[in-house]
């Protein structure tokens, strides 16, 4: 069908979606973990780089690197009770004792000593390894929590990335129907000059381009949210993101030699973000969604709360080694110097000496247990207990989510593509109905009102083509979000 003046068609602003085509099955083994890096699927190098300097700069993901720490310093603290605590003693002591005092004058003694005491708790019942194991599942769920955090990081840089070329896109879509609208405005106020009509099909197609204006100031202000909204995640402030140009306080680029003063131009983040990028990408084959098991494995928040299931397990069996007896070992060997001069009364006795030094030592074991806590272990126990219950409904409910989540970003995109079918029809009907329309028109055989009916249908058809492309694409990163995959570990955190 013939294009109205200056329309044009939503398809130029997108790709067209490719139809879903599963995968070859062998392009992944079968019971391997999922490839986490999906935004190389989409082939889009722009994304690909701000995806990895999102990974390595931004601020939640420097938080979670700093929780796997401490889960790490936390197991290490869990393990020091399963080796022996070994100590360095030393004593210095001088003075003079009642004892000599009593044959005359009190000499001053010296005594020095030093020894290493030795303890080691026995762990007859496993409570101390049961506990460090349960502190390293933890640590574990940790580093999955972090792959978690990744990939829904990963996904909101994508959704933030294509928001801003949607809004470019209808920004460049509007402009055009702009112009088209304008256009017509000429139409019909020629023929209304002629008095070939009335001032009533002037005033209406005023207010067609009126509303076209307005839609282009929003356009604009959702590509600079976008544009702000994609900064922060990649760690930086909107006016912060490196190379970033000025532009003047009424929107206007700044000149290329211009001075930013503190009050003047400001630095514009969609600016830096690939300014003449305006199209959104085509989609790829829709990725193999495995057996609903395989979710626990390339899931990385599945897989975290996996691991703080079994460490609650592990916690429970520390808790009942304490009712048990404990046995503590103890080894000290001593090394002590004593310095006595005898007193004048004592010398006439005899000769005596005046130094010793010796080496000693002493062992023992110790058998304790409880008889009466006040019922502390109990509690204790039965705490751990639950809060393992907890965390396996916790577990269940989620692999439920996971499951709903795939499902439901399979049917959406499905929908989805049924809907854009439908809406380049009405697109296509659109259009040939302008056709008509404005044909009766300036045959005189119509007035402008179907002329206007039929534009603003076209051009809401064009828009709502657009949008529908967007969603798709959207629906898309949410099915990849949603089939999880394993990020290499050198992926995340500054790279200095």
């Amino acid at each position: 069908a013939a294009q109205a003046p200056g329309s044009t068609s939503p398809v130029a602003q997108s790709a067209e979606p490719t139809e879903p085509t599963p995968a070859p099955p062998g392009s992944r083994p079968a019971g391997a973990t999922r490839d986490g890096r999906w935004w190389l699927q989409l082939d889009d190098p722009e994304l690909t780089r701000l995806v990895e300097r999102a990974l390595g700069s931004n601020l939640d993901v420097r938080a979670g690197i700093a929780r796997v720490e401490q889960a790490r310093y936390v197991a290490m603290q869990a393990a020091a009770a399963r080796y022996p605590d070994i100590g360095l003693r030393g004593t210095f002591a001088t003075g003079t004792s009642l004892t000599t005092a009593a044959f005359g004058k009190s000499p001053r003694s010296t005594m020095v000593s030093g020894s290493i005491p030795v303890s080691y708790e026995v762990d007859l019942f496993a409570k101390n390894a049961q506990a460090h194991r349960a502190a390293k599942l933890r640590r574990t769920a940790s580093e999955r929590d972090l792959d978690a955090l990744a990939m829904s990081l990963s996904a909101s840089v994508a959704e933030a990335w294509y928001d801003l070329i949607d809004a470019r896109a209808q920004g460049k879509l509007l402009g055009e129907q702009l112009e088209t609208n304008r256009r017509y405005l000429d139409i019909v106020d020629s023929r209304y000059k002629q008095g070939l009509t009335s001032i009533l099909d002037v005033r209406q197609q005023r207010q067609l381009v009126a509303q076209s204006e307005a839609q282009i100031a929003l356009i604009a202000g959702q590509e600079q949210v976008a544009a702000q909204r994609l900064a922060v995640l990649l760690g930086s402030t909107p006016e912060g993101i490196s190379g970033a140009p000025a532009r003047s306080d009424d929107g206007a680029p700044a000149p290329a030699d211009a001075g930013a003063p503190a009050a003047g131009p400001v630095a514009t983040a969609e600016a830096y973000f690939a300014p003449a990028r305006d199209t959104l990408p085509a989609l790829p084959p829709t990725p193999i969604v495995d057996a609903p098991a395989s979710l626990v494995q390339n899931r990385p928040d599945l897989r975290a709360i996996a691991r703080r299931v079994q460490a609650a397990d592990r916690q429970v069996a520390s808790s009942i080694a304490t009712f048990l007896p404990t046995v503590t070992a103890t080894f000290t060997p001593t090394y002590q110097w004593l310095h006595q001069p005898l007193s004048p009364g004592l010398m006439q006795i005899g000769k005596l000496p005046t130094k010793a030094h010796a080496f000693t030592w002493n062992a023992g074991v110790t058998l304790s247990g409880p008889i009466f806590d006040g019922l502390l272990r109990h509690a204790t126990t039965r705490l751990d207990i639950e809060q393992m219950h907890e965390l396996i409904a916790e577990y269940s409910q989620a692999i439920l989510g996971a499951l709903v989540e795939v499902d439901s970003a399979l049917v959406l995109e499905r929908q989805q593509r049924i809907q854009i079918t439908h809406l380049r029809e009405q697109s296509r009907l659109a259009s040939e109905t302008l056709d008509t329309a404005r044909d009766m028109y300036k045959a005189g055989l119509s007035d402008f009102l179907p002329v206007l009916t039929a534009l603003q249908s076209e051009q809401a058809a064009q828009l709502q083509l657009l949008a529908a492309h967007r969603q798709l694409l959207s629906n898309r990163i949410q099915l990849y979000r949603a089939l999880g995959g394993a990020l290499p570990a050198d992926m995340l955190g500054p790279k200095d």
